[in-house]
């Protein structure tokens, strides 16, 4: 019993109950705020909710990739400068046959349609002579071949290395040098 004025007394007729299964009317007695599909309306899900958090996903997993591909063609490569030193000091060494290689570009370049695409595509290193090109087989490598840099990896003293040059490794062949040591937050002094 309550004394609440709109409320039924339990001594007033009920209405009458709807047979098992049947959904009873919107806004009837037994649901006041029934929708039709067992949810309440502000356990609805919205439009914009359902879109807001699709978009959300969807940007979660494109944009770090399109970021990544961004700023990769934008910043610059930097080359290991032993690397840069060693094909410097290759291109002089072997200033006659880049010249000869520029020349039967030319040549070629020359042979072929105005505004065909491969003209493009044309560089002096593909008309060098086989035994100046890296070799495919790495068991049987080119000892004159083009070096190619490798891009810098790490800093020491202002100058970049790649993994190969870097100051303190050891490369097979070469007598052990020094450790290359890293110092850590967790190290403590020297005592």
């Amino acid at each position: 019993m309550t004394n609440h004025p709109h409320r039924k007394r339990d001594d007033e007729p009920s209405i009458e109950s709807p047979e098992p299964g049947d959904i009873p009317p919107q806004g009837s007695a037994e649901v006041p705020m029934h929708t039709g599909n067992g949810v309440p309306l502000g356990l609805q899900a919205n439009a914009a909710r359902l879109i807001g958090r699709a978009v959300a996903e969807a940007v979660s997993e494109m944009l770090p990739p399109m970021l990544a591909q961004a700023l990769g063609s934008a910043t610059p490569q930097y080359h290991c400068a032993t690397c840069l030193a060693e094909r410097l000091n290759w291109e002089i060494a072997h200033e006659a046959d880049l010249r000869a290689s520029v020349d039967e570009m030319r040549i070629a370049g020359q042979a072929m349609q105005p505004g065909d695409p491969r003209l493009a595509q044309l560089n002096p290193f593909m008309f060098l002579p086989p035994h100046l090109l890296p070799s495919q087989d790495p068991a049987d490598p080119h000892p004159e071949a083009i070096p190619v840099p490798s891009a810098g990896v790490t800093m020491a003293g202002g100058t970049l290395f790649c993994a190969a040059h870097m100051p303190g490794v050891n490369r097979p062949g070469e007598v052990p040098k020094r450790p290359l040591l890293v110092a850590t937050t967790a190290m403590g002094p020297v005592s």
